[in-house]
Parts: C-alpha cells; structure tokens; sequence
C-alpha cells in the first residue's frame, strides 16, 4: 500500500471515529444535532485526488472496481437527501457509503479507545485542553 493510499484511508478512519465521538458527546448533552460520516466513493469528476486523476486511471477504477467508483450527481444527491430529508431526522452516529442506506463501517472504526484517543490528542494539538 502506497503512502499516499495509506494517508487517505486513515483519514477516512479518523472522520468516522471523530462523527462517533461528535455523536456521543452530543447525546450526552440532549442535543438533536445529528451527525453522519458519508463515502462518496473515487470521483475523478472531482479532482480530490490532487490533479493525479487522469482519464485514463479513472476508466481503470470504473472497469476494475465498478462498486468503488462513485458518480457526482448520484453521490451528491444521496448526500443531499441525507441532510434534508426528513426521513432522515434523529439519524445520527452512522456510516452512509455512496448512498442513502445505512452501512457497517470497518470493524476497525468503532474502537472507543482510539475514538477516544483521537479526540482528546486533537483538543491537546489545537490548545483545547
């Protein structure tokens, strides 16, 4: 695994565990906020990547790896309905990938110790605490 892909998926990891800890503490409080972390998938349209998707990576994930490639409008959409549809009010604490459905994340994500961890080592970094 590169570097780079290795950076990339443990800060997906880290904005789960960061939406849990969020969810959990807000609760606490008896807030209605709700919040969610979402996967809209690899995007080419996008140019997350920092201008090294080119067209001919992005029809490489799209023909190898079609349930990873994710479309702007469809994922937009979904996420779009997931912050204003009322269907989904007093959703909160969950993992939406590349869609409106609820999914499990990585077992990984849901280990309170490094949630825990996570939180308090950024309060510390930023003068929180």
């Amino acid at each position: 695994m590169s570097i780079l892909w290795r950076r990339y998926s443990y800060s997906k990891l880290c904005a789960i565990y960061f939406t849990l800890k969020l969810d959990e503490l807000l609760k606490k409080q008896g807030s209605s906020i709700s919040v969610n972390s979402f996967n809209p998938d690899f995007m080419a349209a996008t140019n997350f990547s920092g201008g090294h998707t080119d067209k001919a990576r992005a029809l490489v994930v799209k023909t190898t790896m079609p349930d990873r490639y994710g479309e702007l409008g469809t994922s937009s959409d979904a996420l779009a309905q997931i912050a204003v549809d009322s269907r989904f009010d007093g959703v909160s604490g969950q993992y939406f990938d590349r869609s409106t459905s609820i999914k499990k994340s990585s077992e990984l994500s849901y280990s309170e110790g490094n949630r825990d961890e996570l939180w308090n080592k950024s309060l510390e970094y930023c003068g929180l605490r």
